[in-house]
């Protein structure tokens, strides 16, 4: 099975993936029934986890799955759902089931769940605008204090995560 990874490009967060060889994805074409809504599904409309795994799920049960995970849950590693899977959804298995917006904001917490795992909390901090909350990473190994939101443009204190407080540190800012 050819490799995948996921590509974050400067632009925002697209998912690309290496063409695979259509003998590589094939799978026979059946009609089954779904394991989450019980109904007997077309195969064409079977939900293909990128040979992961192969439980029978309907694309739209699925679609619907990720959705509460989401945007309810804000579930970046989306497990199958099927009883005892280990196994974890492709997100480009399920680009084209999935309405844009939510293919994006699923990307973005994958995004924000990766720089998580990967920045210690000294080397992170989110804009302190209730707009935004855009998380900023320190990559240069310094000790910042005055930080920018990139989306906003607005200045902020990266170790409290308050608006600048020029002048004050970050105790005596936060009493006035």
């Amino acid at each position: 099975m050819a490799e995948e990874y996921l590509s974050f490009t400067n632009t925002g967060n697209k998912l690309q993936k290496p063409k695979q060889s259509k003998s590589e994805t094939e799978e026979p074409d059946v009609d089954f029934t779904c394991e989450i809504c019980i109904e007997p599904v077309d195969a064409k409309n079977k939900f293909k986890n990128n040979g992961i795994c192969k439980h029978n799920f309907c694309s739209d049960c699925i679609a619907q799955y990720i959705e509460a995970k989401v945007v309810e849950f804000n579930v970046a590693n989306i497990n199958c759902p099927a009883l005892d899977c280990k196994f974890s959804l492709d997100p480009l298995s399920c680009r084209s089931i999935l309405p844009h917006q939510l293919f994006d904001k699923w990307c973005d917490l994958l995004c924000s769940e990766t720089v998580l795992e990967k920045y210690e909390i000294s080397k992170r901090s989110y804009c302190p605008n209730p707009d935004c909350s855009t998380l900023v990473v320190n990559e240069c190994n310094n000790k910042p204090s005055k930080s920018t939101c990139p989306n906003g443009k607005k200045d902020f204190c990266f170790k409290c995560q308050s608006g600048w407080h020029a002048g004050f540190r970050c105790r005596e800012a936060n009493f006035h």
